[in-house]
Formats: C-alpha cells, sequence, structure tokens
C-alpha cells in the first residue's frame, strides 16, 4: 500500500501532465485559429483585388493619361492602389517624389509583401473616377525595382 505522500505526489504528477496537456492542446488550437483567420484574411483580399478583371483594366488604361497622374496632390496619392493588367492589386501609394516643378517624379510603392520599390511616373497611370493608378509592368520588373530601389 502507497503511503500518503506517495499518492499525493503521484496526483500532483498526473495533475501537473493534465495542465500541459490543456495548455498545449489550447496553443495548438489558439495556432489553428489564427491561421484560419490569415487564411480568410488572404481569401477576402485576393476577391477584393480581382474586382476588375482584365477587360476593365485595359478599357481604363486606354483612357487615362499620364497627364492626370503628374498634377495630383500629395493628399489624394497616398494610400492610393496600383493596379497590375490582371487585375490584381500591386500594393498602394506610400511616398511621392516631385520634380521642381511639382510634377510627380516617382512614387515609393509597397508591396502586399512589405516590398517597396520607387516606381517612375511615366510607367504609371491614374484614373481620377475610380481612384485608381494603374501599371503596365509586370511583377517581375516590379520586385526588380524593389530590389534596385
Amino acid at each position: 500500500m502507497q503511503s500518503t505522500s506517495a499518492v499525493r505526489s503521484q496526483d500532483d504528477a498526473n495533475q501537473a501532465q493534465y495542465q500541459q496537456q490543456q495548455d498545449q492542446y489550447q496553443n495548438d488550437k489558439d495556432r489553428y485559429e489564427a491561421q484560419k483567420d490569415h487564411y480568410f484574411d488572404q481569401r477576402a483580399e485576393y476577391n477584393y483585388d480581382r474586382s476588375h478583371p482584365g477587360a476593365w483594366w485595359h478599357d481604363r488604361y486606354s483612357t487615362v493619361t499620364l497627364n492626370h497622374f503628374y498634377d495630383i496632390p500629395r493628399a489624394e496619392l497616398i494610400d492610393l492602389r496600383v493596379m497590375r493588367e490582371d487585375g490584381f492589386t500591386v500594393g498602394r501609394i506610400r511616398e511621392i517624389d516631385r520634380h521642381g516643378d511639382g510634377h510627380v517624379a516617382a512614387v515609393r510603392v509597397v508591396f502586399r509583401d512589405g516590398e517597396s520599390a520607387w516606381v517612375k511616373a511615366r510607367d504609371l497611370r491614374y484614373d481620377p473616377d475610380d481612384q485608381i493608378v494603374f501599371t503596365d509592368l509586370s511583377v517581375v520588373q516590379l520586385h526588380d525595382m524593389a530590389r534596385n530601389s
């Protein structure tokens, strides 16, 4: 027959093991919930990014001019979406560089993955109706710019 102290010691050990398993379960559950939330956020962003199909993009891009982009006030440019030809949002404008005459020379675009690149104004078009900036630069070109910025 076990002594009371041995039973109490075994009970404490069992309780500690149980608590450790409960903590592990809760950590695993929290990690799963975070991954699930991240997945749904990404899915929502994907659906949002694809709100403008390629045909719409080509139609809009052909009607906007570079001139619309050069004179836009800073407050209107900051945080505008920059879209690619395939309808995906590349990123958002975070900074602006202007020439001495006040025209936009380049903008710093922060991509969805956190990288950023300075994109020259000549590679961008602005649609004042939808307040979207278009670029016909490829993803590879944009990321090359990020590495060289």
